[in-house]
């Protein structure tokens, strides 16, 4: 699938088929925050979960196999301070968690930066630790960092500092921006112009959910878009989710940001099984199959993080096969 060539994470053979529309069905009997949707109809990429948070850790493993059961056979753990990236890239070195036993090829990755809210943590140290964590090779991109002028949980300047500084330091070490924005956008356009070197299709702004203005400015600057399962619900979503053809399928990719955007719009836990009914509705506003979208959104997950080139690359001491 996707970019071809190298190590492949394919799917397991989908548990319900391929089917269609764009909606989440109803609740899985088993509860635990996991759709009873069709698996996905080609392998697809998690660019962003937040696998570390209190109510995963009891459950680890089974959500990863509830994950690969549906198709989705990569998954980006999403790093947004010192603590939760150093996690991120421990599970993702973790044999017991990182390795779909059925094929031996690595599962999940990790991102490493300050998530805007926790900005004002940022201390003497905090530089070098997400540096020392961004050489390992399961540590694919910096952040989560942006800003975020809605909730404002640190002070402004202090977010334009050490969003800048992050920006700084992906360039240093050529490595792709995962972003946060939240009425933000002049402010986030300015600082990212600030720094020379950025490469616009090496930008994410993910878990997008502003206007139709901004959106168009970002894909414009050729800024790559990640998509949660906001876009399916009928209420929250409905706006958002006619902004979607927006951008080009070749800068979209899809994301959970579990466990929060469930995508029926109900409260509960996201898991990254329920990433298909972000594909199926992202296909849909698109105008095509779902297995078109899901080629394209992995092969651009793949391209954007080196993921290839991650897959090949031990720290933990173990190897995986060809």
């Amino acid at each position: 699938f996707g970019s071809g060539g190298g190590v492949q994470a394919g799917p397991r053979k989908p548990s319900g088929g391929a089917g269609g529309g764009a909606q989440a069905g109803p609740k899985s009997p088993g509860g635990g925050g996991f759709l009873d949707v069709p698996g996905a109809a080609a392998a697809i990429v998690d660019i962003g979960l937040n696998l570390g948070h209190k109510s995963f850790q009891k459950s680890l493993p089974d959500i990863v196999s509830r994950a690969l059961d549906k198709g989705v056979t990569r998954l980006v753990i999403t790093g947004t301070s010192e603590r939760a990236s150093e996690a991120g890239v421990k599970m993702a070195n973790d044999p017991s968690l990182c390795l779909d036993a059925h094929t031996n090829q690595r599962v999940l990755y990790a991102t490493a930066g300050v998530h805007p809210h926790d900005a004002k943590q940022w201390g003497p140290g905090t530089r070098d630790k997400i540096t020392s964590l961004l050489r390992d090779p399961a540590c694919v991109a910096v952040g989560e960092c942006g800003l975020d002028f809605n909730r404002n949980f640190s002070p402004p300047d202090v977010q334009e500092r050490v969003f800048e500084e992050q920006v700084r330091l992906a360039v240093e070490l050529g490595k792709p921006l995962f972003c946060h924005e939240r009425e933000a956008h002049h402010k986030f356009l300015e600082v990212l112009s600030r720094v020379e070197g950025v490469r616009p299709e090496r930008v994410c702004v993910h878990c997008f959910t502003g206007t139709r203005a901004e959106l168009q400015t970002y894909v414009d600057k050729g800024f790559m878009i990640g998509f949660t399962g906001c876009i399916c619900d009928d209420k929250r979503g409905k706006a958002l989710r006619g902004l979607v053809p927006l951008v080009p399928m070749e800068q979209t990719m899809i994301e959970t940001d579990a466990p929060f955007m469930m995508p029926t719009g109900n409260r509960g836990r996201n898991e990254p099984a329920n990433l298909p009914a972000v594909l199926r509705t992202v296909a849909e506003c698109h105008g095509v199959g779902e297995e078109e979208a899901a080629l394209a959104t992995t092969r651009n997950a793949v391209a954007f993080f080196g993921l290839e080139q991650a897959s090949r690359q031990v720290s933990g001491g173990w190897e995986l096969l060809e």
